[in-house]
């Protein structure tokens, strides 16, 4: 039997906030999503998280399944994500425009194959901003 359990980190902050970091700043005016650190690593964390608990929820993940195990989904998504959110590609991450990618995420059912172009909340314009 196969199971995995993600945290993802909040942060319950009403404060509206600017951060900079490593070149890289995040706005948001609802700060559900602790994007502390390198706002694009942990912006790909977060999306990696998230997708991969979908994979697992939807029986994608274990034995004769698309993914082996959890860190053989991690690395494939992560790969693929780490174009898009990069710091030379995403120079400003707005958590609450994540906050929606994530929701997104976790809405979305497990006979539709996932496509991140196809999940509006999640493309690179919507969540990250020049």
């Amino acid at each position: 039997m196969f199971s995995a359990f993600f945290v993802v980190g909040c942060n319950q902050n009403d404060a509206d906030r600017t951060t900079t970091t490593t070149g890289a700043t995040t706005q948001s005016t609802n700060p559900s999503i602790d994007l502390g650190g390198d706002p694009n690593d942990t912006t790909i964390d977060h999306i990696t998280d998230a997708r991969c608990a979908r994979e697992i929820a939807c029986n994608n993940v274990g034995a004769n399944k698309k993914w082996s195990d959890t860190t053989a989904c991690r690395r494939d998504i992560r790969q693929s994500t780490r174009g898009d959110y990069r710091a030379s590609e995403c120079h400003v991450v707005e958590a609450n425009k994540l906050r929606s990618c994530i929701d997104a995420i976790k809405n979305e059912k497990c006979d539709d194959v996932f496509d991140m172009t196809r999940v509006v909340a999640c493309r690179k314009a919507n969540i990250c901003k020049d």
